[in-house]
C-alpha cells in the first residue's frame, strides 16, 4: 500500500480499539469514552506542508445526559471555502445472547462464531478469514476508522485543495440527540470559518444487493430521521361515562391502519421511490394509571 492511502493495519487497528468500548445508546459514560478515543485519534494526526488540523469535544446542546460529540477540520496552507464533511455516530446498538459478553472484542467474538450455526452466507465469510465481526465494526465504528485515516494521509498531501470536516455523533441508534445537539455548533464553525460545504459523506455500511452480480446502492436522503408524527387529541372521560369521551387510542389506531404500507403515500417515481409508510412508535400520553379514557396520542 502506497502512502497514498490509509494504512489497513492503522484502520484495523482503530476499528478494534473503538469497538472494546460498549457505547451502547444511552450509556453516557461509555458513549464519551467512544468520544474521546476519537478525539485522542484525531489529535495524533500530524500535518506537513503546511496543512493544518483541529479538533474538539464538544457538549451536544439540548441533551439531558450530557453526551460529547467530536469535530476536526483539516485545511490546506491557503484558505478555501469548498469543504467535504465526513460524518457519522459512535453509538451502537445494546447485545444479547449467550456471546453478548465477546460482543465487544471482535477478535474473540470472530473467533467464538466457529462454533454457532450461521448462515450459509455468514459462515463463508467467517471461513473466509476477510471478515471481523463484533457489535460496531460495520455499523459504524470501521466507518469512522476509514475517516480519521484517510484524513492522516491527507493531512501529509502537498496537493491538499479543499478543506476535509469532520463529525461524529452519540445517539444515532436511538433519538439522534447527537445529531440535533451538534447543528448548532456545526453551523457556527461553517459561519465563522466561511466554510462551503459542496458534500457530505457518511461511513455507514453499504448492503449490497443479492445476486451473483451484486450491484452497489447509494444512499441518499433523510428516511428514518426525519419523520412526521401525529398527536390525535380526544376526549377524556370516566371509563363508567364512556359515551361522553373520545378514546385518542381508537383514533391514533385509526391513522395506523389508514397509512400502514399504504402505497398512496409512497413518494418517487419508477424504481426511485421512498418505501412505504410505516409506523414506529404508537403510545397513549398517559402519565399515571387511570381509569379515564386517553384524551391524546400520538405515532
Amino acid at each position: 500500500m502506497t502512502a497514498n492511502y490509509p494504512s489497513p493495519e492503522r484502520i484495523l487497528s482503530l476499528t478494534k480499539k473503538l469497538c472494546s468500548i460498549p457505547s451502547v445508546s444511552g450509556r453516557a459514560d461509555e458513549e464519551n469514552r467512544a468520544a474521546q478515543a476519537l478525539f485522542e485519534a484525531l489529535l495524533s494526526i500530524e500535518p506537513t506542508q503546511g496543512n493544518t488540523i483541529r479538533a474538539e469535544l464538544f457538549p451536544c446542546q439540548g441533551d439531558r445526559l450530557g453526551r460529547q460529540a467530536v469535530w476536526a477540520l483539516l485545511c490546506p496552507p491557503q484558505k478555501v471555502n469548498r469543504t467535504v464533511l465526513l460524518t457519522g455516530h459512535f453509538d451502537v446498538v445494546d447485545v444479547q445472547g449467550p456471546l453478548a459478553d465477546l460482543a465487544f472484542s471482535p477478535d474473540a467474538y470472530t473467533k467464538a462464531l466457529a462454533e454457532v450455526n450461521l448462515s450459509k452466507e455468514a459462515r463463508e465469510d467467517l471461513e473466509s478469514g476477510n471478515w471481523l465481526f463484533g457489535r460496531g465494526v460495520m455499523d459504524m465504528k470501521s466507518g469512522l476508522a476509514i475517516f480519521i485515516e484517510t484524513m492522516r494521509v491527507l493531512a501529509q498531501s502537498s496537493n491538499l485543495q479543499i478543506n476535509i470536516a469532520f463529525l461524529a455523533v452519540p445517539d444515532e441508534e436511538s433519538d439522534s440527540a447527537g445529531m440535533r445537539g451538534s447543528l448548532t455548533k456545526l453551523c457556527g464553525i461553517r459561519d465563522e470559518l466561511e466554510l462551503d460545504f459542496v458534500a457530505a459523506l457518511t461511513g455507514e455500511p453499504c448492503i449490497w444487493t443479492a445476486g451473483k452480480n451484486p450491484v452497489r446502492p447509494y444512499y441518499t436522503g433523510t428516511t428514518g430521521k426525519i419523520m412526521p408524527y401525529f398527536l390525535c387529541v380526544g376526549q377524556a372521560s370516566h371509563v363508567n361515562d364512556y359515551v361522553e369521551g373520545a378514546n385518542a387510542a381508537l383514533i391514533v389506531a385509526d391513522v395506523v391502519r389508514l397509512m400502514e404500507g399504504n402505497r398512496a403515500f409512497i413518494c418517487g417515481e419508477g424504481s426511485d421511490t421512498l418505501p412505504p409508510p410505516t409506523c414506529l412508535n404508537c403510545q397513549t400520553r398517559v402519565s399515571t394509571y387511570s381509569v379515564s379514557l386517553p384524551a391524546k396520542a400520538v405515532c
